[in-house]
């Protein structure tokens, strides 16, 4: 998050349905792909962190530079898709259970992080105030969080995010 973003139980509780709202909307524009209806190659969830304390989650598209206006056509529709209708619980429980899986392997390997990972731990907490759990506490928040978590939370997210600030697009070509 950016040097305003909630600290704490409460930006964690953000940052995950961010998490849940970006890996529903590019596996939805994944599923595209694969049904040969999407304009681009490959969809996945960015962060757009290219400069620390930038709070961007992102849908990342991929694709033949012919096509830039009917990708970017197909990424607004889906944002405006899920604005309108929202999310399913069917699609909450497959990314729960992707999250869920991302977080039990990053605790099986708590014992291996690398010194990277404890480096930006200590940068956010110098800069921002971030607390550093231990593996287990937050391990157990994470799953907490993530059980608590409804088609209701992610739909307001999704209106959240875009009520507070415009989309923002970025195309990359040669």
């Amino acid at each position: 998050g950016g040097p305003d973003a909630p600290r704490g139980t409460h930006g964690m509780r953000l940052a995950l349905l961010d998490r849940l709202v970006f890996d529903i909307l590019a596996r939805r524009l994944q599923n595209d792909v694969s049904s040969g209806e999407a304009p681009f190659d490959s969809a996945s969830v960015d962060s757009n962190s290219h400069v620390r304390l930038l709070d961007a989650p992102s849908v990342l598209v991929e694709g033949p530079p012919r096509h830039v206006r009917q990708s970017l056509e197909a990424v607004v529709t889906e944002f405006r898709r899920a604005e309108i209708h929202g999310f399913t619980q069917a699609e909450l429980d497959e990314a729960a259970a992707r999250v869920e899986a991302t977080i039990a392997s990053e605790y099986a390997g708590r014992h291996t992080r690398q010194d990277s990972v404890y480096a930006d731990r200590y940068v956010d907490h110098f800069l921002r105030g971030e607390p550093i759990p231990d593996a287990e506490f937050s391990h157990e928040l994470r799953m907490t969080l993530l059980g608590e978590v409804t088609v209701g939370n992610l739909n307001w997210r999704l209106h959240d995010r875009l009520g507070g600030a415009a989309p923002h697009v970025l195309i990359i070509g040669p």
